[in-house]
């Protein structure tokens, strides 16, 4: 599945130990976040399914 805008990542990548560390957070890619990938639902509040609790 590709998206326009976004680089394929592959799935398996062989990151050697010294190029871990030396390249920190580079050294693996990662795809990019996306924030829009589900729908948000309205949300909903149904003020009377939960009463009061009589202690």
């Amino acid at each position: 599945m590709k998206r326009t805008g976004f680089d394929p990542v592959p799935r398996f990548q062989i990151v050697t130990v010294e190029d871990a560390l030396e390249l920190r957070d580079r050294a693996v890619r990662l795809p990019a976040r996306r924030d829009d990938t589900f729908k948000r639902a309205a949300r909903e509040e149904d003020r009377g399914a939960q009463g009061k609790l009589d202690i």
